[in-house]
């Protein structure tokens, strides 16, 4: 269900990251901004997927091992069905987050040893 507003919310991202690429290629004043701007949106990105695909490696073998049939055992169903709800919306924009900052650091980086 988590996915059903996080999907959304990355074709969103999709799509101001490509305008903001777009727009500093064509407007002279921004053309500054390009080695950040391409960097964060393709490390964003990265981190985003990457975060979600390490999610569901985690935690899809987690949910299918346990026992289906089993008392005492709805404690922690109920627990994993917490994360599993859950997990998405914390994970997410920590890979978002950490994405973008490995983009800004090469950014960074790039623009300064343009520079130097």
């Amino acid at each position: 269900m988590a996915y059903f507003i996080i999907l959304p919310v990355f074709v969103v991202w999709l799509l101001v990251a490509g305008a903001a690429m777009v727009a500093c290629r064509l407007i002279p004043s921004c053309a500054d901004a390009w080695q950040y701007v391409w960097r964060i949106a393709l490390w964003a990105t990265v981190g985003f997927i990457v975060a979600n695909a390490a999610l569901w490696f985690f935690l899809m073998p987690a949910l299918a091992a346990m026992p289906s049939n089993s008392d005492s055992s709805g404690m922690l169903k109920s627990l994993w069905g917490l994360v599993a709800i859950g997990a998405p919306f914390l994970i997410t924009p920590i890979g978002w987050a950490i994405g973008a900052a490995i983009g800004f650091f090469l950014g960074h980086r790039t623009h300064h040893a343009r520079f130097a």
